[in-house]
């Protein structure tokens, strides 16, 4: 039996490898992040948080030494199960790595969104690991000091007297032990963190005046 090769197919064959070649390029992580962040954190505060705590992980990466964009991508989208995840936390980052892992983000920013809450009994093992935890912590140490992130008056405060005053008002003295582990983890003193918000607090005011 003579099987009949379609006239176009030889065509097909030669032209496959351009028009591959002519595919657009997937988007980029970062904005399939901003994208995923619209769509399931809705809540301006949520955005808000988000977007501050991946301006914190760029402070806080040392050039050469951590993958920036990975840590801004953790820093984006660490929270981005909390809309499911409020009444359950023992969920929270389980939930998360379920989405980022579905959507095809980088391994490292998968598994530190999911061990990021110690209430999810995820051990953290990478610098990426402990600098989610640390940015994340020192964000609502500063912001139970009352100060807004980004503010002016967060950018002139000194890091040492924000420090004694996070003291002051956490209502926990166990929990300031383990966000220092968790800093000193990345060699960041809790001062030093706290630098590292003050900076991303001018980063993103700055943004907001452009």
């Amino acid at each position: 039996m003579r099987v009949r090769i379609p006239r176009m197919l030889p065509t097909l064959l030669v032209l496959a490898p351009s028009l591959l070649a002519q595919a657009p390029d997937p988007q980029p992580d970062s904005v399939r992040a901003r994208q995923l962040i619209q769509t399931r954190l809705p809540q301006e505060k949520y955005q808000r948080h988000s977007t501050a705590v991946e301006a914190i992980m760029r402070e806080l990466a040392t050039p050469g030494k951590d993958n920036i964009d990975h840590w801004a991508l953790a820093g984006l989208l660490h929270d981005i199960d909390i809309a499911e995840t409020a009444n359950d936390l023992t969920r929270h980052g389980i939930v998360g790595a379920q989405i980022l892992r579905h959507a095809n983000f980088p391994g490292p920013v998968v598994y530190a969104v999911e061990a990021h809450d110690d209430r999810a009994g995820v051990a953290r093992t990478s610098r990426l690991d402990h600098a989610v935890y640390c940015a994340d912590q020192v964000y609502w140490l500063i912001s139970a000091t009352g100060h807004t992130i980004p503010s002016g008056q967060l950018n002139a405060a000194n890091p040492e007297a924000l420090w004694e005053q996070a003291q002051q008002v956490a209502s926990k003295k166990p929990i300031l032990d383990q966000i220092t582990k968790e800093c000193a983890a990345i060699e960041r003193t809790m001062p030093q963190a706290i630098a590292a918000v003050q900076a991303a607090s001018r980063k993103l005011q700055t943004a907001a005046s452009n």
